[in-house]
């Protein structure tokens, strides 16, 4: 179920400055290492900077990308219709794909679980304009610099690749609530 779909959550400034910090960083490669052919899709490039179980990552440039990812779930949950309380971090992972980009459908499960009545989401946030989408559940949403989408982490969902934009960046956050505490609709 996708709980939200939140445009202009930060500006586009903040933006920019994520994306030179993410310049700076050695991204990893879960897929082939040899070269693809045009047709030949691949699963992008990744980077874990924080996760539960083990903190954040040590690297300058990972704290301040935690910062801004914390910076945007806050502006998110803020802006939601829905309410999540006493909301823990679970894992911030940021993900870079290309025309021969995509990711399989799949889940997010959680790295540490310390409450067996917590719950989780996913959040996906789209740091910069491209022509890539998600689809989470047979919905499509499709990318926009300062789109973040909110669902169940056990949702399948995929990412698909930019075909007309050199790259598509986003920033994937798994967030735990308790079960005290449901997400509720926000009265309008």
């Amino acid at each position: 179920m996708i709980y939200d779909v939140i445009d202009d959550v930060v500006s586009a400034d903040f933006n920019k400055f994520m994306l030179k910090e993410l310049e700076k960083c050695n991204w990893l490669h879960p897929g082939r290492a040899e070269v693809l052919d045009d047709n030949e899709l691949d699963s992008g490039y990744f980077l874990p900077t924080f996760t539960r179980d083990s903190g954040p990552a040590e690297n300058d440039s990972f704290i301040l990308l935690n910062k801004c990812a914390l910076e945007i779930l806050d502006l998110t949950l803020d802006r939601s219709n829905w309410v999540f309380n006493n909301v823990v971090v679970d894992r911030i992972l940021w993900n870079y794909y290309w025309p021969n980009s995509g990711v399989n459908q799949h889940q997010d499960a959680p790295r540490a679980i310390d409450n067996p009545k917590q719950f989780f989401i996913s959040m996906v946030y789209n740091i910069n304009d491209n022509t890539g989408y998600n689809i989470v559940h047979n919905e499509k949403v499709y990318s926009a610099a300062s789109r973040c989408i909110l669902f169940q982490n056990t949702d399948f969902h995929s990412a698909f690749n930019p075909p007309e934009s050199k790259a598509r960046y986003t920033v994937n956050i798994v967030f735990g609530y308790d079960s005290q505490s449901i997400a509720q609709k926000k009265a309008t």
